[in-house]
């Protein structure tokens, strides 16, 4: 039988690994935490370098751990995201880690985010609903 989180316990994998974030020229480290439809979970964290370009967000750490792990093609089946340095706003994936989900996620796909200074306040946004015009090169 597979289990799955809550999004509570899911924001709490991505809450735990954005500790492990490198994140010296900008204090902003973020977590990114998916569920799989086996059950499993996968996180990543980002990486900032002092050329920013070139720096790894969170959700695309993530995405690399998940294909890396040899898991791919296995559906995710819920994302959460998880920054504490917003005291005043919810974190949702920045333009480019949304069009990077949406190559693995579908549309109905739950995207987690919390509110890092008000307990329980979780907000559920769907792929679809971020990203609702995807670029594709599919015909």
């Amino acid at each position: 039988m597979t289990i799955f989180l809550t999004p509570e316990a899911l924001l709490s994998e991505a809450k735990k690994v954005a500790h492990y974030a490198y994140a010296p020229y900008l204090p902003f480290p973020v977590g990114a935490a998916c569920q799989l439809a086996d059950g499993s979970v996968i996180c990543g964290t980002n990486v900032q370098y002092a050329s920013t370009p070139i720096s790894v967000c969170a959700e695309n750490a993530m995405l690399s751990a998940y294909v890396g792990s040899g898991k791919y093609p296995v559906q995710i089946v819920a994302v959460a995201v998880w920054a504490e340095k917003t005291p005043n706003h919810y974190i949702t994936p920045c333009g480019s880690c949304r069009q990077a989900l949406a190559e693995f996620l579908k549309p109905d796909t739950p995207i987690y985010v919390a509110h890092p200074t008000e307990p329980n306040a979780v907000k559920t946004f769907t792929m679809g609903q971020l990203l609702p015009h995807q670029f594709t090169l599919e015909q």
